[in-house]
């Protein structure tokens, strides 16, 4: 028996979907939507007994391993040792792929990163004004922590002088995202090989995957500048319009209560959370993606579009509706009232903003509504 047949036979591909998409048992096998095409009546088949999974209606099938390297994105590799971390198989020495030795390498920078940056917003003095930031929004310290939140310092080469320290490249630095390379003309003088940090003084979001992965980061100011927000770039482990903020965190929450609360901002995300509403996902920002969508409708059959109420958000919630209602997902809309966003609404109104997410109106009572306006 080789090691992907072993690590197989101790598997439970029932288990495995199941944490992707809501199943239900229809005799000896179990049924759901199918997460790789749009449906609204379950034709995607699993079979306990042959551990393989079918749809009949776009015809993908195979066995544990297809179906996570279809829906994560992930070489057999990858998969093979995901799985074998989950049954407990101790996997023999490799030779990895330069593409799969490049990925390792910008993972564990991105988490160095993000345990530096978490120091320094935690116990560092450096952190104090993002302290102060958070506590001046109402968001505690519980909070900072289960979002690994952090903080950049001021300076141009605080993060690069740290990972080179640990023994990183600064080619593999610079693949990661967290530094940009300097222009020919700059007058700033460095040691660094012409690399400054990409995040300078501003409060770090780490933006993880479902498993909490660190892949990239969004940086935001505590005062005046722009952009607001600066996101990592495109890399080989990270593209933002693939992630939703605070899934890792909400994920359990949104499988007990199949449904997810979702909003824009991340600090909508942080004081909802705080206020005790678990399942909440931020789209980052207004544009709603397919990728976001398919990982939503694999969690849960309901989505509660909570969006800003200016025209932006008003907007957004539409294009959000269609690629919801596309993907078979039962969407529902929750009304602001007087206040302009989630995080408004909680620092005001606790009590008011649960009896909202409960009494949010179906689509087409929000088209009615939105249209009267």
């Amino acid at each position: 028996m080789d090691q992907k047949d072993e690590v197989k036979s101790k598997v439970d591909i029932v288990e495995i979907i199941s944490g992707y998409l809501p199943l239900k048992k229809a005799g000896r096998n179990f049924a759901g939507l199918c997460p790789f095409h749009s449906e609204k009546t379950p034709s995607f088949m699993i079979s306990p007994d042959r551990q393989v999974f079918k749809c009949f209606g776009c015809g993908e099938s195979g066995d544990v391993f297809t179906f996570l390297e279809k829906i994560e994105g992930w070489e057999f590799r990858e998969t093979l040792e995901e799985l074998a971390k989950r049954v407990g198989v101790k996997l023999e020495r490799f030779a990895p792929t330069s593409s799969s030795k490049l990925k390792e390498k910008l993972l564990e920078i991105s988490k160095l990163a993000s345990t530096f940056y978490r120091h320094l917003l935690e116990k560092h003095p450096a952190g104090e004004k993002a302290r102060q930031y958070l506590l001046k929004r109402g968001i505690k310290k519980p909070i900072w922590e289960k979002y690994s939140l952090g903080y950049s310092p001021a300076g141009w080469e605080n993060s690069l002088q740290f990972l080179t320290k640990r023994g990183f490249s600064i080619p593999d630095i610079a693949a990661s995202g967290l530094v940009v390379a300097r222009e020919e003309t700059s007058r700033i003088s460095s040691q660094s090989g012409g690399y400054y940090d990409r995040f300078r003084d501003r409060l770090i979001f780490p933006l993880k995957d479902s498993r909490g992965t660190v892949l990239g980061f969004a940086g935001r100011v505590m005062g005046i500048g722009e952009p607001k927000y600066l996101n990592s770039p495109d890399t080989p482990i990270f593209n933002k319009g693939s992630l939703l903020f605070g899934l890792d965190v909400a994920r359990e929450f949104i499988r007990k209560e199949n449904e997810t609360v979702l909003v824009e901002g991340k600090f909508d995300v942080l004081s909802a959370n705080q206020a005790g509403v678990g399942h909440v996902v931020a789209s980052k920002g207004t544009a709603l993606t397919d990728k976001q969508v398919a990982q939503l409708g694999r969690l849960c059959e309901t989505v509660s579009i909570c969006f800003d109420t200016d025209l932006a958000g008003d907007a957004a919630a539409r294009r959000g509706i269609e690629l919801l209602d596309l993907a078979g997902v039962n969407v529902k809309v929750v009304g602001l009232g007087k206040y302009k966003d989630p995080d408004e609404y909680i620092k005001t109104d606790v009590s008011g903003f649960k009896s909202a997410i409960k009494k949010a109106m179906n689509i087409y009572d929000y088209f009615i509504q939105s249209a009267s306006i």
